[in-house]
Formats: structure tokens, C-alpha cells, sequence
């Protein structure tokens, strides 16, 4: 895991400019240990010459050699090979049981720099860890691929070379995206829009009176937040899930902020979300979910939300100093929301899809 997460940070640093621009090995991990939301599995590309090493190892159920992902590294784990690049697959298990979602990370020599065009080797490299994603979405029985890739800024998404390889093999740009940065504010905003009040929660700890409203807005999230021309299904937020989530978060040893912003009869009309995954840097957070009521819109509640929640992080998690957004670049009131608090656009990203054909049985 230390030689995927060590490539991946370096691509995602290099598109993005920004060293903090990264993934920590728990992570991955806890990724790869699975849970009731999400199966995942890891796939490797060896040269020819490791092939007889890896022969040696026990054979997974899906026909490769196997590295169990919690082995040190030692003359059978990762460290050991050199790989030529990865497929990280994650696998819905919740809603989106046809799609299998994954990411592609090449070898540092096989990475170009912004701009340049990609080597025969990578372009076979690339083909070749496509192959092996196809022939795992098909013993799992799901039909739709997924997968997003980064681009430097001043690259429109959906351009550069790995887009032209995408193309080339069935691949369909669905979604574009933009990566921005904002800064914990050093004070509280003045006063919540006028009629509202102001409640911070941690960990999805969801007083009883608001659960119906807190599973309302993420589910109305699922639908309404831009998703492009991306095959999704609406995710079903209810209390059993929100305590799934504050239970898989305790599991994997995260942190969870929501800001809500309540009005004068106690319903929760806006919501944003900020996410600290473990093993991160302390001060880098990721901002989830910022929604609105449908009937609620327009009236600022989803900046006073964000702001408050940037704001309740000073407090809550004092070591926190920036917080990374991503925003469809056809979402005008996430980009309205930013603009306002002052963000910094630092990378973009595309989202693609192929279709394998008839899904089979599980």
C-alpha cells in the first residue's frame, strides 16, 4: 500500500500543484478492508520479469496472485515488486450494484509531467490495467466502469492524453469537475441569515429530533447535486444509515462536522459537511455534502452554512487550516457558495464511463 499511495499522491500532486494534495495509507487500508457500503479491491501490473515471483503467491478468487493488503513489506508484499502501475476498484453495495467504480496510478517513470503526451509503455501499461478492471467487473457482475482523472489547472477536463486514451477504449467523459482550497476563517461569521440558528454536530451524532431532516438532506444531496450524464441511483439516507456511517467512522478512526442551519420550528433547511479521514495532515480537511432544501434555495442559507461549519473546524479541530472542495463546473450555486468564502481553484477533474453490456448474476 505504501507504493500506491506514495504514486498517487505524487500524480495528485503534480496535477494539482499542491504537496498536500494527498491520500494516507490508512486510507487505503480501510478502504480495502471493506464495509456494508463499498467492496474493494487493489490490482498491480508486474513486468514480465517479476512474473515467476508472483506465481509463487496464493491465487485471490478473482484468478490473480494475491498480496493481502494488511502483510508488511517483505519479500511477498508490494514493497517487493516494482510495479508498473495500479487499478484501485471500489464496489457499491448499498445502491449502484451495476457500477464499479475505480482509479488508475502509474509507476513514477511512466507519470508525464503537465502537458507532455504519454509513453508507448504507459499506454500499454493503461491498456492493460483497463483489461484487468473489465475482467473483474465482469465476475462481479457489474456493467457500468467508472472512473475520474485529474487535470492540471489551465487544462480544460475532459482534454490531455489520458483522455484520448479513455476515448480509445470505449470510455464516454460524463462529468467535469473543479478541486478548490479554502481557508479556515480566523472568526465567526457575524449573524446566521435572519430566522435561523446555528447547530454544529460531530461524528454524525444526530439529536433525535433532527434525524428525519439530516437523512432528508443527504438524501435530497444524492439527487440534486450535479452529477453530469454519470449513471447514479439516489442514495436512501435514513436513521439505521446515518448510524452505519457514525459507526464505520468510529471503525476507521475519522472525524465528521455538519453545520445545520435550523429555523424558528426546529426543521434543518441547509447542511455542509467537512470529513477528516485518519492518517491524514491534521491541518487538511475535505468538505462532503453542502445541500439546501428543495424551497429553501437561493437565499444564502448554503454559504452561511459553509461559512459556519469553516468556522465551528477553528474550534473543533484546531489544527485544521484548509479545507479541499470539488464542484461539477455546472453546479452554479456550489461555485456561487466558494466564490463568496474565497476559494482557490487549484486542479480540475473528469469523470468517465464505458458500458460492458447486459448485466449478469451475482
Amino acid at each position: 500500500m505504501l507504493t500506491f499511495a506514495f504514486l498517487a499522491n505524487l500524480a495528485a500532486q503534480e496535477a494539482s500543484g499542491d504537496p498536500a494534495a494527498s491520500i494516507s495509507v490508512e486510507r487505503v487500508t480501510h478502504r480495502l478492508a471493506g464495509s456494508a457500503e463499498s467492496d474493494s479491491v487493489m490490482l498491480g501490473l508486474l513486468p514480465t520479469a517479476d512474473a515467476a515471483a508472483a506465481d509463487a503467491l496464493p491465487m485471490s478468487p478473482l484468478g490473480y496472485p494475491l498480496i493481502p493488503s494488511t502483510q508488511p513489506a517483505d519479500a511477498t508484499a508490494d514493497g517487493f515488486f516494482d510495479f508498473l502501475g495500479f487499478v484501485h476498484i471500489s464496489l457499491p453495495q448499498l445502491e449502484e450494484r451495476h457500477i464499479l467504480e475505480f482509479e488508475i496510478v502509474l509507476d513514477a517513470d511512466l507519470q508525464p509531467l503537465p502537458g507532455e503526451d504519454l509513453s508507448p509503455e504507459a499506454r500499454d501499461t493503461i491498456a492493460a490495467l483497463l483489461s484487468g478492471v473489465e475482467h473483474v467487473a465482469r465476475l462481479r457482475g457489474r456493467s457500468v466502469l467508472q472512473l475520474s482523472i485529474m487535470h492540471p489547472a489551465g487544462q480544460r477536463p475532459g482534454t490531455g492524453a489520458m483522455a484520448e486514451v479513455l476515448r480509445g477504449h470505449g470510455y464516454r467523459a460524463g462529468l467535469a469537475e473543479m478541486q478548490s482550497v479554502l481557508t479556515v476563517p480566523e472568526h465567526d461569521p457575524t449573524d446566521p441569515p435572519a430566522g435561523y440558528r446555528v447547530q454544529i454536530l460531530e461524528d454524525y451524532r444526530v439529536p433525535p429530533e433532527l434525524i428525519d431532516d439530516v437523512a432528508a438532506l443527504f438524501t435530497t444531496a444524492s439527487t440534486d447535486v450535479p452529477h453530469g450524464t454519470m449513471s447514479t441511483e439516489p442514495a436512501r439516507w435514513d436513521a439505521r444509515r446515518l448510524a452505519d456511517a457514525a459507526a464505520r467512522l468510529h471503525d476507521r478512526g475519522g472525524r465528521q462536522l455538519m453545520a445545520l442551519l435550523i429555523d424558528p420550528g426546529g426543521e434543518a433547511h441547509a447542511l455542509s459537511e467537512f470529513l477528516w479521514h485518519a492518517g491524514s495532515r491534521p491541518d487538511v480537511v475535505e468538505q462532503g455534502a453542502t445541500i439546501v432544501a428543495r424551497g429553501r434555495r437561493r437565499r444564502g442559507l448554503g454559504t452561511a452554512a459553509t461559512h459556519w461549519g469553516l468556522a465551528a473546524l477553528r474550534t473543533a479541530w484546531p489544527d485544521a487550516e484548509r479545507v479541499y472542495s470539488s464542484e461539477a463546473t455546472d453546479d452554479p450555486a456550489m461555485a456561487a457558495i466558494l466564490t463568496a468564502l474565497g476559494a482557490t481553484p487549484i486542479s480540475g477533474s473528469s469523470s468517465w464511463e464505458k458500458t460492458l453490456g447486459e448485466k449478469t448474476v451475482d
